[in-house]
């Protein structure tokens, strides 16, 4: 199957060099991802008892 004019600039989007800024910031943005989700997670099934941060952020 050959490409035609119209679906190439589509592919050019999710081709990453070596210097671009996504490139290189990629895994430390999954590590991060991640992490979030860890402490999502342990917040809301282990620590959901701790009153005492409750009033930690206040949102008026």
């Amino acid at each position: 199957m050959a490409l035609n004019k119209s679906s190439i600039w589509f592919i050019q989007i999710f081709k990453l060099s070596k210097k671009e800024t996504l490139a290189t910031l990629f895994p430390e943005m999954l590590m991060l991802t991640a992490f979030t989700f860890a402490v999502v997670y342990l917040e809301l099934n282990y620590f959901e008892k701790l009153h005492h941060l409750e009033n930690a952020v206040s949102v008026f």
